[in-house]
């Protein structure tokens, strides 16, 4: 239940978690995930500093997958792209492409489904659709992981603490 609160409270804070899941982070360091439990629950004092350390590693990992494109294509649009939003029109322009169900299927969906790009207007077929590319956002995102993260795990610290301590 506390990671969903996690994962909600991260969404709320920025949109940009929404491309990464701490879930799959802690699923591929399952067994790294439930020695920090144990080793944060087994202290006196409760101390959950390994505990946001691993948290922070964990979408920081996920956020450095996102970095990573060794597909040609994909490198191709993200180049062409601009820091502001853009038309799949200019998108294409700027490629020297023409056909717009190939540039779709080959640059743009994998595109947006690898969390690389995102779409201005909920509805895909919009007029007013424009892109923009989330890789220029994501180098800012570990200091705001870190800030995110933290608030998080010390306000769910201090809340348990505060359980604890009327309980006796």
């Amino acid at each position: 239940m506390g990671r969903l609160w996690n994962s909600k409270i991260l969404h709320d804070s920025d949109r940009l978690f929404d491309i990464v899941s701490m879930e799959s982070g802690i699923r591929d360091r399952r067994d790294e995930y439930y020695g920090v439990l144990e080793r944060c629950q087994s202290t006196e004092r409760q101390d959950c500093t390994d505990f946001i350390v691993f948290c922070i590693d964990c979408l920081t990992d996920q956020f450095g997958k996102l970095h990573r494109t060794d597909d040609p294509a994909m490198s191709r649009l993200l180049d062409a792209m601009t820091d502001a939003p853009m038309t799949s029109n200019e998108i294409m322009s700027i490629m020297g492409l023409s056909h717009k169900p190939s540039f779709m299927k080959t640059y743009m969906e994998p595109a947006l489904k690898a969390g690389l790009v995102a779409r201005t207007e909920d509805s895909p077929r919009s007029r007013n659709q424009r892109y923009r590319r989330l890789i220029e956002r994501l180098r800012c995102v570990p200091d705001d992981l870190v800030h995110a993260i933290a608030a998080i795990l010390i306000f769910h610290s201090d809340h348990h603490s505060d359980q604890r301590g009327s309980h006796t």
